[in-house]
């Protein structure tokens, strides 16, 4: 669980070694990383009927590169909102979000994501493990006018904070709790996620 989760099962997968290309383009990774998503999703479907909302920003930041991939369950049939309002932020921030119609991993579709890149899963309405991808690779060539911009820090949770109509959740700092309470819903989330 993230310090500053958006709800009691938003998840964060952290990989032990945080590399500048990514989590999701990492080819040793991704498979590990996909079945763990994939447990996710089964778990905001079948324990909690809600979808699965899946984004990764490796983009340098002062502090070098953060490899987390965020999983965040929200309501269900909510993945068209996300999309339309992701797209819309996107190119208020100057950036360009492209769909992957490939169901190829992202490894294999690039092979040069050093200028870092913004990823999202956007789930499909009925659920499942149905979504749609899409990514912005920095550095990639193309319009620069429309790709200007950078994907900000917290561009994932600020679409849902406009989604939900709660801009608290658009920053971490603002969600954060006690530690006493923190470590309770880690307690919950593992016991929830084992029954699937």
């Amino acid at each position: 669980m993230p310090k500053g989760a958006v709800n009691d099962f938003h998840a964060l997968i952290v990989p032990v070694d945080h590399k500048q290309q990514g989590a999701l383009v990492d080819r040793k990774l991704a498979p590990e990383i996909d079945d763990i998503k994939t447990k996710l999703r089964l778990h905001a479907r079948q324990v909690l009927q809600k979808d699965l909302f899946v984004f990764e920003r490796s983009i340098q930041t002062k502090g070098g590169y953060h490899t987390h991939v965020q999983c965040i369950p929200v309501d269900a049939g909510s993945g068209p909102s996300i999309q339309s309002k992701m797209l819309e932020m996107a190119v208020y921030a100057g950036f360009q979000l492209k769909e992957i119609t490939s169901d190829l991993g992202l490894g294999a579709l690039v092979d040069d994501f050093s200028g870092g890149y913004f990823y999202a899963e956007i789930p499909l309405p009925g659920g499942g493990h149905d979504f749609r991808r899409f990514i912005y690779h920095a550095g990639e060539g193309g319009n620069e006018k429309v790709n200007s911009g950078t994907v900000p820090l917290q561009f994932g949770r600020e679409v849902l904070a406009a989604v939900m109509e709660n801009p608290d959740i658009g920053q971490w700092k603002a969600c954060v709790m006690s530690q006493e309470k923190e470590s309770d819903l880690t307690i919950a989330f593992r016991k929830s996620l084992a029954s699937v």
